[in-house]
């Protein structure tokens, strides 16, 4: 079940859209199973070394208050506790969410939005939170500034909904759950209403006409009232 969380930032309008560029075999993996994938956090460090972490002046303050030691240990228990699953918050498709995240001519974009993001997981036992990233200066910034969020306590969710102002064009919507015992995880699959989830398919720019009907044919052996299209990228100019 999805629940809020008043250190989750929402967006101002619940229907804004959502983007979730992905490989085709992820697309099939969710049509077949029926769940999403959440990818442990401390593995997103691969990509951003930053991830999950402490900006320097909390940092200090963590290491005054508690130890240094056990900072690190704060650090290293959430991290492999909590688990990510990251969507692109636009109206429009992103040619560079498409070169990022998936095969220009080989993967596809999940559309939906958020109020039915959210009521997708009523299937699930888990608790679901989710909101959208704050970018800010890890070398000068606090998580929590007064001027712009009404929530300023540190708790296990907030190293995991900042990130470094540099990856502001990701525009993140991001959902998050724990497992106690996720350091033995590398992701959880947590059960979704796909009909709910899932509004568009859009198959990625520059696809072949073969890989189009594959998917829309595979897609439609599940779920026949999900809408299967091009990439707005494949549109012919008016001249």
């Amino acid at each position: 079940m999805h629940y809020d969380h008043p250190a989750f930032v929402k967006p101002k309008e619940t229907n804004l859209k959502l983007w979730r560029y992905i490989e085709l075999s992820k697309l099939m993996y969710l049509l077949e199973s029926s769940m999403l994938h959440f990818c442990r956090a401390d593995l997103y460090r691969k990509e951003d070394p930053f991830e999950g972490t402490f900006p320097k002046l909390e940092y200090e303050y963590l290491i005054k208050r508690i130890g240094e030691a056990e900072t690190r240990n704060l650090f290293e228990i959430t991290s492999k506790d909590t688990f990510l699953n990251c969507w692109h918050l636009n109206d429009s498709e992103s040619l560079a969410m498409w070169k990022l995240y998936s095969q220009m001519d080989k993967g596809v974009a999940i559309l939906t939005d958020v109020d039915s993001f959210k009521d997708s997981f009523s299937l699930t036992d888990k608790k679901i939170f989710s909101g959208i990233i704050q970018y800010i200066d890890y070398e000068t910034d606090l998580f929590y500034s007064p001027s712009k969020h009404n929530y300023s306590a540190l708790n296990g969710f907030t190293a995991f909904i900042h990130k470094r102002n540099i990856y502001k064009y990701e525009n993140e919507y991001r959902a998050v759950c724990t497992d106690s015992k996720g350091k033995d995880k590398l992701g959880i699959s947590v059960s979704t209403d796909v009909s709910k989830l899932i509004k568009n398919i859009i198959v990625a720019p520059n696809s072949s006409d073969w890989l189009f009907d594959l998917i829309k044919n595979f897609t439609n052996k599940y779920y026949n009232s999900i809408e299967v299209r091009h990439s707005s990228f494949d549109l012919e100019p008016h001249f």
